[in-house]
Parts: C-alpha cells; sequence; structure tokens
C-alpha cells in the first residue's frame, strides 16, 4: 500500500484540530471532506493551507463545533511559517491580546492580510464543496469499532490502539472512502489484538458481529502495510 498523495496536508489538518482543540468528530469529518476532494482535485491545483482551513471551516459547520476564523487561519499560517521546534501552545495565547491583534508586524494574521484570506477561505470553501458534490454528509469507523470492543470487553490497551490505527488510517489512506466504516472498526479491532497480543476470549467474534474473517483480515492487512510504510517513511526523513 502507498499512502495517498496528499497525507501531508492531512497531517497538517489533524495538527490544526489539535490545536484548535476541536472534537475528534469534526477533525474526521473534515478528514474526510479533504480525501474526497483530493478524489476529484489532483495535488497543487489550489492552495494547500486553504484547501485544509475550507476543509475544517465546512466540517465544523456540519459537526457544529466552535472555531473562530481567527484562530483557524493563523494556526494554519503558524504551521506553514514556523520551525518545527517552535511550541504553538506558548505562541497562541498571545493571540488573543489585543495589542497584537493590532501589530502591523505581528506575527499573526491581522488587517488586511487577514481579511485577504478570510475572503480566500470563503472562495475555498465553496471550491471544496463542489468538487465533493456537496455530499456533507459522514460515518466514521470510530464509533463501530468502540462499541464492539465494549461488547467484547477489549482490554484498554486494544481500544488504545483501535483508536491510534483508525485515526492514523484516516490521515494516511482514503480507506475511509473504499471500506463500510463497520468494516474498517472490526479489522482495526482485529489487528489491533494482534499488535497488543491480547486476543478477545469470545471465539470467533466477527462472526457475533456479522462479519466474514476474510473481510476482517483484509482489513486489518491494509493498516498494516499503512504502519509499514509510514514507519519506512518517517525513517527517509530523520
Amino acid at each position: 500500500m502507498s499512502l495517498v498523495p496528499h497525507y501531508r496536508n492531512a497531517v497538517v489538518l489533524r495538527t490544526a484540530g489539535t490545536l484548535l482543540d476541536v472534537q475528534f468528530q469534526c477533525t474526521a469529518t473534515a478528514l474526510t471532506f479533504l480525501h474526497r476532494f483530493f478524489r476529484a482535485v489532483p495535488v497543487g491545483k489550489y492552495d494547500d493551507n486553504m484547501i485544509v482551513a475550507a476543509c475544517l471551516f465546512g466540517a465544523a459547520k456540519v459537526e457544529e463545533a466552535s472555531i473562530r476564523t481567527a484562530d483557524l487561519l493563523n494556526v494554519l499560517h503558524f504551521l506553514e511559517h514556523h520551525p518545527d521546534d517552535l511550541d504553538p501552545n506558548e505562541v497562541f495565547p498571545e493571540l488573543h491580546k489585543p495589542e497584537n491583534r493590532t501589530k502591523t508586524n505581528s506575527q499573526f494574521l491581522v488587517g488586511e492580510k487577514y481579511y485577504e484570506a478570510k475572503d480566500a477561505l470563503i472562495q475555498m470553501e465553496q471550491t471544496v464543496l463542489r468538487f465533493i458534490q456537496f455530499r456533507v454528509n459522514t460515518d466514521h469507523p470510530h464509533k463501530y469499532a468502540l462499541s464492539y470492543c465494549a461488547s467484547l470487553k477489549a482490554s484498554r490497551n486494544v481500544v488504545r490502539s483501535t483508536a491510534c490505527l483508525l485515526n492514523d488510517c484516516m490521515v494516511y489512506t482514503s480507506l475511509i472512502l473504499q471500506v463500510k466504516p463497520e468494516v474498517l472498526g472490526a479489522g482495526a479491532v482485529h489487528l489491533a489484538t494482534i499488535l497488543e497480543e491480547e486476543p478477545i476470549e469470545s471465539e470467533n467474534w466477527w462472526e457475533v458481529l456479522g462479519f466474514r474473517i476474510a473481510e476482517v483480515e483484509e482489513v486489518g492487512h491494509a493498516l498494516m502495510d499503512m504502519m509499514v510504510v509510514v514507519l519506512a517513511n518517517g525513517r527517509k526523513q530523520q
């Protein structure tokens, strides 16, 4: 398996969601929008940051999450223009100080630059919506996986690994567009039990949940391939 060509955009989106302190439901919806968008549009045709901003902006409306436009644009501006060793958790409290919102030499988007970015965001939101054909309905695998873990009395380690697999899956792959969310959730649980070496007590638990072992293992193999490629890419960048 190869990573999606736009995985760097997805990584930025997830990081921005964390900095904005939005619920993962909103971030997951934004990631789904991002994958749908790049299924129709090649990477590089539009501004990367604005695509990410538009996906988060639209997802916040769908999920009724609270994101200030200024915070959204400045988080992405920060991630694009500042070094990795600068801690954003120390920088962003400064954004809310009135004196920093009016400085023309501010490291934040203020004044005319902010309004230009805001206009670009609104235009890009419409572009994203057109390319995803206004399909804003989403169904994420996490709720299914957590439900399975609860009913099967899976260990905390399995629950944690399942969530991590699904989170990375939504960033590095487009499986969310290719596999039914309930099957994706079951496949993540299956692989998590193997990785943690903590099998589910109930034998053939996938049959109890209405799945075939073949489809569960197929998803498990895809997730394992993703892990291998992500780790290999990480080593290359070091």
